[in-house]
């Protein structure tokens, strides 16, 4: 059974990656936690894939290791809408004014291909490099373990722990069903075990104000 970062861990997390002045490594990261990105999903998004207006990214692409261009994703299910919360795409669109500024300033046009995370002259970045910057910035903040696939694994165990219907999550995932997410993500966490029974009570006592409700993603109508 892989690990996930606890919510304060997370919450730690996004509040270290959020500091200062955003770069390609740091949103790089901040992808992989609250989008649930795969590293080559990361590394392969541009900014025509970023829609500001709907606060969502699209993953239409990725750059594995020794790929000389972008590939299709892992599968078709792998192509897919993610809508992000409004503090991740704000903080992408303050990285987009950055990067264009620092390209600006060597001489480079920031367009629609140009990678979100990219490396210092606008080109993809090689996923290892990013996963090498990821254990100093782990390391330097005492996280323990942690790689670049514990944070997308993260934001699958979390959604389910917030009672995610698995549909929804197979989808933001990139997976083509269910049962990679139960498999995988379906931890069994002692808040839920409570307010499952809580639940329960509400029903069957009439107590409406202890029955939870919680709107899934797929409310959005995101698809893919």
């Amino acid at each position: 059974e892989k690990e996930a970062l606890s919510r304060d861990e997370a919450r730690r997390m996004i509040e270290l990656l959020s500091e200062g002045e955003p770069d390609a490594n740091r949103t790089g990261a901040l992808l992989a936690l609250c989008a649930g990105l795969r590293r080559e999903e990361v590394c392969g998004l541009r900014w025509k894939d970023f829609d500001a207006e709907a606060g969502c990214v699209r993953i239409a692409q990725a750059v594995t290791e020794h790929d000389k261009a972008p590939k299709p994703p892992k599968s078709k299910a792998s192509v897919r809408a993610i809508p992000l919360d409004p503090d991740t795409a704000k903080r992408l669109g303050e990285w987009k004014e950055r990067q264009k500024a620092e390209l600006q300033d060597i001489g480079v046009e920031q367009v629609d291909s140009t990678p979100v995370v990219s490396n210092g002259v606008g080109e993809y970045m090689i996923p290892s490099n990013l996963s090498r910057w990821f254990r100093g910035f782990v390391a330097q903040n005492s996280f323990g373990r942690c790689g670049l696939h514990k944070l997308r694994h993260t934001f699958g165990t979390l959604l389910v722990a917030s009672g995610i219907d698995l549909v929804t999550v197979a989808h933001l995932m990139g997976h083509s069903d269910t049962a990679m997410v139960s498999k995988v993500y379906a931890h069994v966490v002692p808040d839920n075990v409570v307010r499952a029974t809580k639940a329960l009570g509400g029903v069957l006592y009439g107590n409406a104000s202890t029955t939870a409700v919680v709107m899934p993603f797929s409310s959005l109508g995101m698809s893919a």
